[in-house]
């Protein structure tokens, strides 16, 4: 068991919250107990897929599944990909458009279903696109736009030798022109100019539309994990 109380998570939604990685020797009601002495509201439960504690944890009413969170990963070696035009670097503040189209990539999040917290959920994306522009989550956003309107974006960062995608999203009235997939060429080609070799992106397994693309692309999963919330409050 590996139990951690999440400052930032707990300052934002207003509630002491830990995060619990469970393994499957490890005794629920123990870690219940804890919680309980903490004093906790709600604890982030990350369990590997193939773990069989799933099965002990479905007898908890009130641990819910909010997420089977699918990790991509691409191996970029050998591979080259080239700077692509119409693409542009930004770090200026989002206007609200901008921040909206953030919002959009977020809609299948575990923040957004759990209805506890989903009061916040639009506050956490902006807060997401404003600190990936200030350098505080991402290294560097890219975007396309079409006249005045950024009609796709895409935030990366580089940590322990990987190119991790973050948010990435296209307007709804801008998809089916590949911009996605000029995006993440882009990113690709900064990340192998930083000599980085491996390229990965989290998504939800419930957004189908995410998964496809990215297995089209030529991702490939590299790690399943259900994630649920454990509310005590």
């Amino acid at each position: 068991m590996e139990l951690k109380m999440l400052d930032w998570d707990s300052s934002f939604f207003e509630k002491k919250i830990f995060s619990v990685q469970l393994n499957n020797d490890d005794d629920i009601d123990e870690i219940e107990f804890h919680l309980q002495k903490e004093n906790a509201d709600l604890a982030y439960v990350f369990i590997p897929l193939s773990s069989s504690i799933s099965k002990k944890v479905a007898d908890y009413s009130n641990i819910v599944l909010y997420d089977h969170k699918l990790t991509y990963k691409m191996n970029l070696s050998g591979k080259d990909f080239q700077a692509v035009e119409n693409v542009e670097e930004v770090d200026a503040s989002p206007n609200d458009d901008f921040i909206s189209l953030a919002i959009s990539s977020g809609t299948h999040s575990r923040f957004a279903l759990d209805p506890s917290l989903n009061h916040k959920f639009e506050e956490l994306y902006a807060l997401w696109l404003i600190n990936s522009l200030n350098k505080k989550l991402a290294d560097k956003v890219f975007i396309t736009k079409h006249k005045d309107l950024i009609t796709s974006f895409i935030t990366c960062k580089i940590k322990n030798e990987v190119g991790n995608i973050g948010l990435i999203a296209t307007h709804e009235n801008h998809r089916g022109k590949s911009l996605g997939r000029n995006l993440i060429n882009q990113a690709h080609h900064w990340y192998l100019q930083n000599n980085i070799k491996v390229s990965e992106v989290v998504t939800q397994k419930a957004n189908k539309i995410a998964c496809a693309f990215y297995e089209n692309y030529g991702f490939q999963i590299s790690k399943e994990e259900l994630v649920y919330h454990w509310h005590f409050k």
